[in-house]
């Protein structure tokens, strides 16, 4: 297991805490949005699943969710929460081949160091299935550090993201999270957008290999769902 082992400890140490603050966060847009991109009983990867919460959302909305985490605390809260068994294992023992529909790491990869970070897209992509969808999500900024507690963090900018997926070769996908990324940020700011301000919204981002017609339904679709349940 490559995953680094201080970032480990801190996550073991203080599972208790992250339990209770994962409990007091607030519904994740970004999850719901990419729900609405991948097929009905599509098999996702939580890559980094932490506590569980966002396969239980999967499996709550009727795909089928394989959690995986490099922490033993983590994946034991989440095999409670879920009651199924997360597996523990760090990014690079990913190995499996066109397998799955969608990929989740919602701040996972950020504990990638940055020499490894375009090996393990890679690997990730090599396990979706044509056409399936990676959402990851980083912290901006620059280099490499750790935090108070010891984490270990990599830090991007968005031009360097992109150098690290043309350099992994990849084409179908590298468009997810900026979408996404773009469609909470417009939700936020405007809770009920019409089709053509979706459309306007979302137009600085590019998609090289189909339309926007499905993205755009899924945003629409989830400010609908966050109207009813206001």
């Amino acid at each position: 297991m490559s995953a680094d082992q201080k970032t480990l400890d801190v996550y073991d140490r203080y599972i208790s805490d992250y339990e209770k603050l994962i409990s007091k966060e607030l519904k994740d847009t970004n999850l719901d949005i990419f729900m609405k991109m991948i097929k009905r009983d599509g098999k996702v990867l939580d890559l980094g699943c932490g506590t569980g919460t966002a396969s239980l959302e999967l499996l709550k909305n009727g795909f089928t969710p394989f959690p995986v985490d490099a922490s033993l605390e983590m994946v034991k809260v989440a095999e409670t929460l879920l009651e199924i068994k997360p597996k523990q294992i760090s990014f690079d023992e990913i190995d499996e081949h066109d397998f799955y529909d969608a990929i989740w790491a919602n701040f996972s990869l950020l504990h990638i160091k940055k020499n490894k970070f375009s090996d393990i897209l890679k690997q990730l992509f090599f396990a979706l299935k044509e056409g399936g969808i990676l959402f990851f999500s980083l912290k901006r900024g620059v280099g490499e550090s750790r935090d108070k507690l010891g984490r270990f963090y990599s830090y991007y900018e968005k031009g360097e993201v992109q150098k690290f997926l043309e350099k992994a070769a990849l084409q179908c996908g590298i468009c997810t999270p900026g979408f996404l990324m773009a469609s909470k940020a417009l939700l936020d700011h405007n809770p009920s957008p019409t089709e053509t301000e979706v459309r306007y919204w979302l137009a600085g981002n590019l998609c090289r290999c189909t339309g926007y017609d499905k993205i755009v339904k899924a945003v629409l679709e989830v400010a609908d769902e966050m109207k009813e349940s206001a």
